[in-house]
């Protein structure tokens, strides 16, 4: 069998996308997070507390609630068990 053998060029340039991608991989699955509005329109629309804690802990996200944001939660109906998460 015959081995690939790439010229240095080219080398550098998979390298170089191989380390782009490895960076840029988590920033872009960060674009679709979650945010408190989301939360409160989904929880407006019939979504219950556990599959909104649910989609919390699926997303990963980490929210810094002021006390605004807790306001507009409990105003939406949304349980201290969505705060929580």
């Amino acid at each position: 069998m015959r081995s690939l053998v790439l010229r240095p060029a080219l080398r550098r340039s998979l390298s170089a996308a191989f380390c782009l991608g490895c960076l840029l991989g988590p920033a872009a699955s960060r674009a679709f997070a979650i945010n408190i509005r989301d939360l409160i329109a989904l929880s407006k629309e019939g979504v219950t507390d556990d599959v909104l804690v649910a989609i919390i802990e699926a997303d990963g996200s980490r929210f810094s609630l002021s006390a605004k944001d807790v306001r507009d939660l409990r105003t939406a109906g949304l349980s201290d068990t969505v705060h929580a998460a």
